[in-house]
């Protein structure tokens, strides 16, 4: 499966029925987290995979899975992994290219902050996140190093996952010159792009980057207009 894109969808908050079916057709497969699983088939999407515990799914919502011949792929209760992270580690094992995750926050902010721990472990999946009206990326420069094209006014906020990050932004209202950041650094908060030459690049370490880009677009959430490069 190498090179394929694949739309992660977990049980925390997630979008519009509407827009949640838009993704699916965008990407090449798509991969229920276990409750996650529950919205795809509200929103009339049949994932080819479901992976978890699945103390999330009723057991309607489990013949209706069987009934459609998705693959199951149960895991213990009592286990040291979420299962976000059991998703993120099959779809290594399958070689996937990248992924979408969406419903990976909510009202647990102990999972939510987990999450992107977890998602920056797999960095070398490129991972992408749709929440409400936020999509982000995880940005290194070993694999999405640049992320940039958001169109004017548009709300950016870049937050290095790791001390001594180096960051460049250009293009928008506050700029930054391969600059030193520390983890977690408010520096970076609340940014607006000065229209589609705005970029921000990781030279060392890693970030995560979140705008404002609506969730009912025609396109994948790949980072430069918005789509990325390496």
């Amino acid at each position: 499966m190498t090179g394929t894109c694949a739309l992660i969808v977990a049980a925390g908050d997630t979008v519009s029925g509407n827009a949640l079916a838009r993704q699916a057709r965008l990407h090449d497969l798509v991969v229920g987290v276990d409750g996650g699983a529950a919205a795809l088939m509200r929103a009339g999407v049949t994932p080819a995979v479901v992976i978890g515990d699945f103390d999330s799914l009723s057991e309607e919502d489990l013949e209706r899975l069987r009934h459609e011949g998705v693959s199951l792929r149960v895991h213990p209760r009592d286990k040291s992994h979420t299962d976000l992270e059991l998703a993120l580690e099959w779809c290594r094992g399958e070689k996937l290219g990248e992924v979408t995750v969406v419903g990976v926050w909510g009202e647990r902010q102990d999972h939510s902050l987990a999450a992107i721990g977890t998602l920056a472990r797999y960095s070398d999946l490129r991972p992408a996140i749709i929440y409400k009206e936020m999509t982000g990326w995880i940005v290194d420069p070993a694999h999405r190093g640049h992320v940039g094209g958001f169109a004017r006014d548009t709300t950016v906020s870049v937050l290095a996952l790791v001390s001594g990050t180096r960051i460049s932004v250009v293009g928008m209202k506050w700029t930054l010159e391969d600059r030193s950041v520390e983890s977690l650094s408010d520096l970076g908060v609340s940014n607006v792009s000065c229209g589609p030459e705005s970029a921000v690049t990781v030279h060392s370490g890693m970030a995560l980057v979140l705008a404002e880009v609506p969730t009912n677009q025609d396109s994948r959430p790949d980072g430069d207009g918005c789509r990325s490069t390496s």
